[in-house]
């Protein structure tokens, strides 16, 4: 276990709730080099905090916190409601959010207007925690 498994499970929920065609889904890792499409969103997860509390027998409690990041982009000069309308989309993919198994679990959601010479950008940031036994 570790935060990959948090990646994991919140990028394939990401994979899986986002089905428009024309607002493509990229990833933090994409390739270098390449030019965004006119409109996009990037999905990247950025770990932050890990405790681990002694259950004995080598039993541990792990809690995880971290935030999911989602850039919403379009094209400077396109109305920016096209823009909150992709982000509430995504907000909505996360709010209160539980992954399968119950251990980690969405919360507070806020947004923030990132610069950008290219694009109207929104950033949707989402607030998780993970709280799972590991040996």
């Amino acid at each position: 276990m570790g935060h990959s498994t948090d990646i994991e499970l919140l990028r394939k929920h990401m994979a899986s709730q986002w089905t428009d065609k024309s607002v493509p889904l990229l990833y933090d890792n994409g390739k270098a080099g390449a030019t965004p499409p006119a409109k996009f969103i990037r999905f990247a997860v950025r770990p932050g905090m890990e405790t681990k509390t002694n259950l004995g027998n080598d039993r541990h409690r792990v809690v995880r916190e971290g935030r999911v990041w989602v850039h919403v982009a379009i094209p400077i000069g396109e109305a920016d409601a096209t823009a909150w309308t992709i982000a509430d989309r995504v907000t909505a993919i996360f709010a209160n959010w539980t992954s399968p198994d119950g251990a980690l679990r969405c919360g507070p959601i806020t947004t923030d207007i990132v610069a950008s010479n290219t694009h109207y950008m929104i950033a949707v940031k989402v607030f998780y925690r993970s709280s799972r036994n590991e040996s």
